[in-house]
């Protein structure tokens, strides 16, 4: 997970008097917005496939296996197809950008995932996923706290879980000079995120 929050509040603060308005949408409710002309800009994990819109790469971010240090697969240097197809998952709700990149890299190692949970906050799966009810898959910037602090444990799995997050509007809707200073913003004064190594 990105700190948009974060970016939009420095971008407020060096202009003071525009009102900018962010809302957290799963990247599926970010292309309708999109679309409806709801929203001026946004910002999706993954690549955008709708025909209808315009994209470019903003970042590219690492997604991480998780659990508590006191699940049973914690001590374990690397889990195996078994692993993957037997443990309960926290994940995120279908049509997140998370979910989707998540499940094109595991469903070619096992037939069904055994999904406990389904949330559509991080911040949930990360308690959850802390409380031991399962594993988690998660942006490495969103968990990097918990795991030097030993709350979390990171897995490796031979999983290809890089990703990127694209930037994404409308041809059609009109792009002020604010907007193109909020694009800039955002392209300048983000830097790459910290990766964990191979999964």
């Amino acid at each position: 997970m990105l700190d948009c929050p974060v970016f939009s509040g420095y971008f407020s603060n060096e202009n003071p008097k525009v009102d900018l308005r962010l809302r957290l949408r799963n990247t599926g409710e970010v292309i309708t917005d999109l679309l409806r002309f709801d929203a001026d800009l946004g910002l999706i994990e993954g690549q955008c496939h709708e025909s209808r819109l315009e994209s470019e790469t903003w970042c590219e971010d690492q997604l991480v296996i998780v659990c508590s240090p006191q699940h049973p697969l914690a001590q374990k240097k690397r889990l195996d197809d078994i692993d993957l197809g037997a443990a309960p998952w926290i994940l995120r709700e279908l049509g997140s950008g998370t979910r989707e990149i998540f499940e094109a890299a595991i469903l070619h190692h096992v037939e069904r995932l055994q999904v406990r949970m389904e949330l559509s906050q991080h911040e949930a799966i990360k308690q959850a996923v802390i409380a031991g009810l399962g594993l988690g898959c998660l942006s490495y910037r969103s968990v990097v706290g918990e795991l030097e602090r030993g709350e979390l444990v990171s897995m490796q799995s031979g999983l290809e879980l890089s990703r990127i997050f694209s930037l994404v509007w409308h041809p059609e809707r009109y792009r002020s000079p604010l907007w193109q200073a909020f694009k800039v913003f955002l392209i300048e004064s983000h830097g790459h995120s910290p990766k964990p190594g191979k999964q």
